[in-house]
């Protein structure tokens, strides 16, 4: 749709301020991650973005790359979430990456367990 370029675009185009902002040094929070696949999706997508409808290299979004808060209830997932970091570097490169931060969307915004989604929405 013609909407979806400009919003990807001004989603990974610069930091930006305001709510809905990812916290500083991120350029994405995902909710309820899972194994943390929007990094590689981002990835993947960013430099494509740089590309003008005629082909040229627009130079959008620069050539920094795509840093992910992944949040999620399950504690396990950190591991996977490394998994796909390190997958992600060996097949994109090694600018991206990721971290991983707990949350519990059962629980209030303002509980402690969700400081990090509350800190993404500030």
């Amino acid at each position: 749709p013609h909407w979806l370029r400009p919003a990807v675009v001004g989603a990974l185009a610069a930091p930006r301020e305001g709510r809905g902002a990812a916290p500083a040094g991120f350029d994405a929070v995902s909710l309820g991650c899972g194994p943390g696949f929007d990094l590689p999706a981002l990835a993947l997508v960013k430099p494509l973005l740089r590309l003008g409808a005629d082909g040229a290299d627009r130079t959008l979004l620069g050539q920094s790359g795509v840093r992910v808060l992944a949040l999620d209830y399950e504690a396990r997932w950190e591991t996977e979430v490394g998994a796909v970091v390190a997958a992600t570097r060996s097949a994109l490169g090694l600018r991206h990456s990721a971290a991983f931060g707990r949350c519990d969307i059962t629980l209030p915004l303002a509980a402690p367990a969700n400081e990090l989604v509350e800190e993404a929405l500030a």
